[in-house]
């Protein structure tokens, strides 16, 4: 939002690299099985929101004062969105339940593989989209027609480069699927 997208994904990259070594560390080194998965998530989280809140206090964008009012608008505006969040949660979720007690645990596993490489789809347009946004809310408030019109024309290029992804996706799914998870998940690319 403050246009600093080398700080953001440098953050989220290492935040990614944390949460991977920790994971593999906790997994693989220390025998902790699914548990450790959960550990290298919190540990990376920590990191993150430590290295975040040492970052605002020094930019002297994070000061603690106790408001009242404050208090009651973040609850008046947080609270109507914890359904929403528990929808997503179960969205997240509810489709592996389904698919396992209807089909089995082997097709979880196949849905799960095609899920991934799907994500690395919504990771490419969920970067583009936290750089372009910041982007266009300042040109729109410029009230420029011709910057206006070039928006649009970037706007048709971005669906024009997003349409030609999903079907590059769609041509290299399998062979990727193949080199990266094994020939035994290649059905997996039927689902992608």
């Amino acid at each position: 939002v403050r246009g600093q997208a080398s700080k953001f994904g440098a953050m989220q990259v290492s935040r990614s690299f944390v949460n991977i070594a920790s994971s593999i560390v906790m997994v693989v080194y220390l025998s902790c099985g699914a548990e450790g998965r959960v550990y290298g998530i919190a540990i990376s989280s920590l990191a993150a929101c430590l290295v975040s809140w040492v970052m605002l206090r020094q930019e002297g964008l994070l000061r603690f004062s106790w408001r009242p009012s404050y208090a009651l608008e973040a609850v008046s505006f947080g609270a109507p969105l914890i359904p929403h969040t528990v929808g997503i949660l179960l969205l997240s979720v509810v489709d592996r339940l389904v698919i396992s007690s209807e089909l089995g645990l082997g097709d979880v596993g196949i849905y799960t593989v095609s899920f991934q490489l799907a994500s690395v789809m919504g990771l490419v347009f969920s970067a583009v989209n936290n750089a372009y946004v910041p982007w266009l809310f300042e040109r729109l408030q410029r009230s420029d027609s011709g910057e206006k019109n070039n928006i649009v024309k970037m706007t048709y290029a971005y669906f024009m480069f997003a349409l030609f992804s999903a079907g590059g996706v769609f041509l290299v799914g399998a062979p990727l699927i193949r080199s990266f998870a094994g020939e035994r998940y290649a059905v997996s690319s039927d689902v992608v």
